[in-house]
């Protein structure tokens, strides 16, 4: 049973839930009736409320982190399996001539499949027993905690094995298509092509399409990298801006939801976190800043007795907050008196009115006057970067004695936050019960924690976007490993009738500038798409103009250029005599 009530002389709140075991074949529905035949009702200022009874929900971020962990799982086994069978149809086409020759032999149909599939065997079952190897190091059972999403996935050993073979048995079959088709096309091929002459454009189109798709899934994962990281630096930015990212580093945060200490004692140790000299300002909270406003509130310009016209969020807030996190006042001036409160930029846009000085009615009596004044407006410091939800209608700051501290902030000279932290644990353990864990962070940390999502995201596809910029890069180094060994002969005979070395450079490079510009022409698009529906969901989203574009291409471009500079350099640099002398 987890239940919770906060009353005072403004507002109250209230709220229960209770988890109950079912026996089997018995409904929520069913179970819901009982409740309201027994006469189990809620009560809530004063009224009854009936008890709904219903299953737990699957939260939504659970299923869309779920979601986003499946597609890019599949796009990194397709970059895989793209990668080996680029290897396979490579590795055969440079064994034409030996398999022609085995032609000659006598070698038939059969006989070519067995050996071209035996050695793709060796390999997947060399790879199936260090992968099964790895799987037996691990415990009977294996746990992954994600506490961002505050989800936990648990699978056996056995069930790592099962899928692990699985994979195996897919690959297997898999290569057994591709073998035959190669093995097909061998054999209808004449023994005097096989023989007198290599592979060239017509052979090596398959593994450049393969190429072309790996290239253009690294382009979406580099690009929802980098853009994963500009928009979380953004939303750091766009979070409480009258701060700058130094300022909030400099900022401890501690929670101090202690329900066996009141608020005397509480404050007592506020006092105690205070004394060191590396303490400038502290402020105490009723909550997590973070958390965002504590709800909701229908207003009207009229009277009590009138209509909701409007809605708007509410913030309580203690006296210095406006000092303490360098908010400045932009019309007005600042609450003195009871009932006397500050509106943001979003309230006035909303209510498209001069607000100064008007009385704002709530229909429930919200105050015990049951109106507030506004007395003056402060800018927009946003409390949350997503587009919508409360912080969307505008809020109104209502200054008020902390009644139940929760939460301290406390803001440390420069280069003094290490000091200072270390001050706060040593009071925090001298104090607290043995029992009680504590934790002392920046405000900074809380805001990284507030883009949980993309925190999280960010980490995933950062992993994710290297393993398939390595195995794009090792398809790109084993395809530029290919070409330069069988096209040998033709770069001798161009040098001999004098191509300079740009000449016979620029005859490798065209094939990647192709695969390079081509992919990006179809991908670019689709994240400029992508990126469209993304930033309706924030109220600031991060500029990807030219710039990020360019970066963007530079940096995949660079990497392949690395990839393939040394066996350019190597094929640049060939003595066409040892060529033709080997021919």
């Amino acid at each position: 049973c987890s239940e919770g009530a906060l009353q005072n002389d403004k507002m109250d709140f209230g709220g229960a839930e209770i988890y109950a075991l079912l026996k089997e074949n018995v409904t929520s529905a069913e179970f819901e009736q009982q409740l309201m035949d027994a006469g189990y009702v809620y009560k809530f200022n004063s009224d009854d409320f009936k008890i709904v009874a219903s299953y737990p929900q699957v939260w939504d971020s659970f299923a869309l982190i779920s979601k986003i962990t499946l597609i890019t799982g599949i796009l990194i086994i397709v970059i895989a399996l793209i990668n080996f069978f680029n290897f396979q149809v490579s590795l055969f086409n440079a064994r034409t001539r030996e398999y022609s020759l085995r032609k000659v032999f006598g070698a038939n149909r059969r006989q070519l499949f067995f050996q071209l599939y035996m050695q793709v065997v060796v390999v997947l079952l060399v790879t199936a027993l260090l992968l099964l190897s790895l799987i037996e190091m691990f415990n009977q059972e294996i746990r992954l905690t994600l506490e961002i999403a505050e989800m936990e996935m648990q699978f056996s050993r056995a069930l790592l094995m099962k899928h692990a073979l699985q994979y195996i048995v897919l690959l297997l079959v898999s290569s057994t298509i591709i073998c035959w088709f190669i093995v097909r096309k061998l054999y209808k091929k004449s023994v005097y092509r096989g023989v007198a002459s290599k592979p060239v454009g017509g052979s090596v189109i398959g593994r450049n399409i393969m190429l072309w798709w790996q290239l253009f899934i690294t382009w979406i994962f580099a690009g929802a990298v980098a853009a994963l990281i500009m928009q979380f630096k953004t939303g750091t930015d766009t979070l409480f801006p009258t701060l700058s990212v130094q300022q909030k580093e400099e900022i401890l945060s501690i929670p101090m939801d202690w329900f066996f200490m009141d608020n005397s004692a509480k404050e007592a140790l506020i006092g105690k976190f205070g004394q060191h000299s590396g303490v400038l300002d502290v402020m105490c909270a009723g909550r997590a800043l973070t958390e965002g406003p504590t709800g909701m509130i229908g207003l009207n310009w009229q009277g009590i007795g009138e209509p909701d016209q409007f809605m708007s969020a509410i913030y309580f807030i203690p006296s210095s907050y406006f000092r303490f996190m360098n908010i400045p006042l932009m019309q007005g001036s600042m609450p003195v008196n009871e009932n006397e409160v500050l509106v943001d930029g979003r309230f006035v846009k909303r209510t498209q009115t001069d607000v100064l000085g008007k009385n704002a009615y709530s229909r429930n009596g919200f105050f015990r006057n049951g109106f507030f004044n506004i007395t003056g407006v402060v800018g927009e410091p946003m409390h949350s970067n997503y587009e919508g939800g409360v912080v969307s209608y505008g809020v109104m700051f209502v200054p008020q004695e902390i009644e139940n501290i929760r939460h301290c902030y406390l803001k440390c000279q420069p280069q003094q936050v290490k000091e200072v932290r270390k001050w706060v644990m040593g009071i925090l353990e001298k104090e607290l019960p043995k029992d009680v864990e504590y934790e002392v962070g920046t405000f900074l940390n809380d805001i990284y924690e507030a883009q949980g999502l993309e925190n999280f995201l960010r980490k995933v596809f950062v992993f994710f976007a290297l393993v398939c910029i390595v195995l794009t890069l090792l398809g790109v180094y084993s395809s530029i490993s290919f070409d330069t060994q069988r096209r040998q002969k033709e770069i001798a005979l161009r040098k001999i009738n004098g191509a300079g070395k740009h000449n016979i450079a620029w005859v490798f490079v065209r094939l990647y500038t192709i695969l390079l510009c081509s992919s990006a022409a179809v991908a670019f698009p689709l994240l400029y798409m992508m990126f469209g529906f993304w930033k309706q969901i924030y109220v600031r989203f991060f500029e990807y103009g030219v710039s990020f574009w360019c970066g963007l291409f530079a940096f995949l471009t660079i990497m392949v250029a690395v990839t393939i500079a040394w066996k350019i350099r190597q094929i640049v640099n060939l003595n066409p005599a040892a060529v033709i002398k080997s021919e």
